[in-house]
């Protein structure tokens, strides 16, 4: 018996995901206004000193992500980005220069992930997270593409931090962990804690890296 060959509809297909891509970001949208609203602040939403989403913006989009990934049966990433040797810098160049390291940090990702220039297919949150520590909650993704968005990630350092005051270039590296939740098998919080535990490693072997949670 033959068959005839499945003919897809790019544009088609295109549509059908712009129009969902829309859904989701005014979804989001309304359920941002409602925290807003509850809190009575904007500065709820938004890290004072990066401008990033706040922790409280986080959690409330990051559970709406994973909703979605359980509804719509695709993958979600998580990443946590924590900056190598902060202390050290913090000791060396005083708080004001650590505050201009995190907020340059938090622009370059701000602006790596800025709409869908990652290869994340519904765009990314990015949040300054605590300390000198930031999460990216990336949806729609596979496992390559979450260790690709990392290296990604690393390659962002690669031009120092210059200080405003001083002109001085500082060396920044980060280690970036990676936790996958496959078609929303695992909470936001369950998914956070893996890659937490993958920065831990890969700061352990020397910082500048990636590394992916693979259990234990």
């Amino acid at each position: 018996m033959t068959t005839t060959p499945r003919v897809v509809d790019h544009e088609l297909h295109a549509q059908i995901q712009y129009r969902l891509m829309e859904a989701l970001e005014d979804r989001d949208g309304r359920l941002l206004e409602a925290l807003r609203h509850n809190a009575g602040s904007e500065s709820t939403l938004q890290d004072e000193l990066t401008g990033l989403a706040s922790r409280a913006q986080l959690d409330l989009r990051a559970v709406s992500a994973f909703a979605r990934a359980g509804r719509y049966r695709w993958s979600t990433a998580v990443l946590v980005i924590d900056i190598d040797r902060f202390r050290e810098i913090n000791e060396m160049f005083g708080h004001q220069g650590g505050d201009e390291v995190l907020v340059e940090v938090g622009r370059r990702l701000a602006t790596m992930f800025r709409g869908h220039d990652t290869v994340a297919r519904v765009g990314a949150i990015v949040s300054r997270f605590a300390g000198d520590e930031f999460v990216v909650v990336c949806e729609d993704v596979t496992t390559a593409d979450a260790r690709s968005i990392a290296m990604r990630t690393i390659r962002a350092f690669d031009a120092p931090v210059r200080l405003a005051e001083t002109d001085l270039p500082i060396a920044v590296t980060a280690s970036v962990g990676v936790a996958l939740a496959p078609s929303g098998a695992m909470a936001f919080d369950a998914c956070l804690l893996q890659a937490e535990t993958a920065a831990r490693r890969a700061k352990a072997s020397g910082g500048g890296r990636v590394n992916v949670f693979a259990g234990g």
